[in-house]
């Protein structure tokens, strides 16, 4: 929010009513003087009252004079456009010249900071400093009102003061000093990745980061640990991959991004992971690390095919794959094959996907690689599950869950138990399709992933209809709808909002089926998903029907669905051209 200036007479009532306690004989005239030295800007306002009721001893006409001074100071260099500004400017350096110097120095560091909100360890890596020291000197700011403390251990500061603290940095720190500030606070964002990244995601490949620099890191001791400390620094992490790749700090530019990517691929926050895999990819391009610059189209590449952008995913799944092969890095050739496979499986080209998935698993023939062996089968098993070939998705679901409960790898096994619910419930096998989909939600919730959780609800749905229980199904499905679409996954939300369809549909409410049809049917024609957007309209033709709908917008619909199948010769897309042709 941003407050205006304030009348005179509310501006003497904030000073009144934060001095008072303090100092109870204060003049009208002496808080109406102090307003206009402040320009009755709420934020220096507020500065200086807090300033006169903390030194209630100090005359208040001393303060306003020591105020006044340091107006002069700024008065002398302005002109009258920039009245405000400097009075503003005035307060904050009256109040920042009161400062113990090593509070002071913090402070001015924090114009380095990459972000203005920040927490007790980022600040003590920034200003080089032990923990207890830096929580000291934060106390000392937030008395005088130049940092707020937000929660246990984060501090902000406003965006004003983030500037005076930059102009302060500028003008009483060498470069060097301000350059070696960043890079410490850099590092400390990079390496506590690195530990979240290694309990998130153990199994991704770690970036050769280097040598741990002298700082001291957060503990996490666990998990919930590292998901805690990540939901708390996302946006900072942004802002430190801008700020590094700014910097010129091309290195730790890309090998955050990199590192993060064993993490965002299980949250899928596209925005972020997108923003800071195209900085780290120009930055490792700049390096000239062929490395680094692998590890960030990989990374984009996965980032494309889950936010259901198939045709940027297919640029840098390529490019990814040939850059491994040139390389000579067979692992990561199979972990690119994996990708590739995983957007043919998402455009339904059943049978690339199958072609490239076996390729994969020729490549992973390692004890070492038994977790990424693991994640290959149980994608083939789902190519299997979507082609109908029962036997052999069973099979593979049961290699696959095998390795990955012995790898410990919660996202991969629940995935399998997901996919062993639909296997369970295509085969009329409801009891134990609901034994499978508890297993995989309870894994999601219990290690805080929402992205998970949401895809897998829709199968809990479909399992609850399949058993007759249709007041429990249409819950899960408006909660998955909600997560995608603040995730921005437009592909899964469209699935979720197609569920909710059939839900209403079954329940005898067609109206309220035709509403989710067509807001499903319009997401599917923005992903550019055909065999989705069939799925829907066929629904959509259903609920229509239902509904009373004219006959002719129900046969347009089912002819639009039918000519989308066009190019898709599975049993599944047979099944449904069969089922269309009937409706028509």
């Amino acid at each position: 929010m941003t407050l205006g200036v304030l009348a005179e007479d509310e501006a003497v009532a904030l000073l009144r009513g934060i001095t008072a306690e303090y100092r109870p004989a204060v003049s009208e005239a002496e808080l109406t003087e102090l307003a206009g030295l402040c320009a009755r800007l709420p934020l220096a306002l507020r500065i200086a009252a807090e300033r006169a009721a903390r030194r209630p001893r100090m005359a208040m006409h001393e303060l306003i004079e020591d105020l006044r001074d340091e107006s002069g100071l700024w008065d002398a260099l302005s002109t009258d456009d920039e009245d405000e500004a400097d009075a503003v400017r005035s307060v904050f350096a009256w109040s920042y010249r009161a400062l113990p110097e090593d509070a002071a120095a913090l402070f001015r560091l924090l114009g380095v900071h990459p972000a203005p909100e920040f927490s007790v360890s980022s600040a003590a890596a920034l200003a080089a400093m032990t923990f207890s020291q830096a929580r000291q000197r934060l106390e000392v700011l937030a008395d005088a009102h130049l940092v707020e403390q937000i929660a246990h251990d984060r501090y902000q500061v406003h965006d004003l003061l983030r500037s005076y603290a930059t102009e302060q940095a500028r003008q009483e720190e060498t470069a060097e000093a301000r350059a070696e500030a960043l890079r410490r606070a850099l590092d400390w964002y990079l390496f506590t990745a690195d530990r979240v990244r290694a309990l998130l995601s153990p199994h991704e490949p770690q970036m050769p980061l280097g040598q741990v620099p002298d700082i001291d890191l957060p503990v996490l001791a666990n998990a919930d640990d590292a998901l805690r400390w990540y939901e708390a620094e996302r946006s900072n992490l942004v802002a430190a991959t801008s700020a590094a790749a700014e910097a010129g700090l091309h290195r730790i530019a890309w090998q955050l991004p990199a590192t993060l990517r064993g993490v965002y691929m299980n949250f899928n926050p596209f925005g972020d992971w997108l923003s800071t895999g195209h900085v780290g990819l120009a930055s490792a391009r700049a390096a000239g690390e062929k490395a680094g610059e692998v590890e960030l189209l990989d990374s984009l590449a996965m980032a494309y095919t889950q936010s259901q952008r198939p045709d940027e995913a297919e640029e840098y799944h390529v490019a990814t794959l040939s850059l491994r092969r040139e390389l000579g890095d067979s692992l990561g050739e199979a972990i690119a094959l994996n990708g590739l496979g995983l957007l043919h499986l998402r455009r339904w080209k059943l049978a690339d996907a199958r072609l490239t998935f076996s390729d994969a698993l020729a490549l992973l023939t390692q004890p070492e690689n038994a977790y990424w062996r693991a994640l290959v089968l149980g994608n083939l098993a789902e190519v299997c599950l979507e082609l109908t070939e029962y036997g052999a998705a069973s099979d593979l679901l049961g290699a696959a869950l095998e390795i990955l409960r012995r790898e410990r790898d919660y996202a991969g096994e629940g995935n399998a138990h997901y996919l062993t619910s639909r296997l369970e419930r295509e085969q009329g096998r409801t009891d134990r399709a609901a034994e499978n989909i508890d297993r995989a939600l309870g894994l999601a919730r219990d290690h805080g992933n929402e992205a998970a959780e949401a895809h897998w609800l829709l199968e809990y749905c479909r399992v609850q209809r399949a058993s007759g229980k249709l007041g429990d199904a249409l819950v899960p499905c408006q909660r998955a709808a909600t997560i995608q679409q603040r995730l921005g996954d437009r592909g899964r939300e469209a699935q979720a909002l197609d569920e909710a369809g059939k839900t209403y549909q079954e329940l005898g409410q067609p109206e309220e089926a035709v509403n989710f049809h067509r807001r499903a049917v319009s997401l599917n024609r923005q992903t550019g998903h055909r065999w989705r957007l069939a799925v829907s309209l066929f629904h959509l033709t259903n609920a229509l029907i239902s509904a009373g709908a004219d006959s002719r917008t129900c046969e347009q619909h089912a002819r639009e669905a039918f000519g989308s199948l066009a190019e898709f010769g599975d049993p599944r897309s047979i099944a449904l051209r069969n089922r269309l042709q009937r409706l028509m």
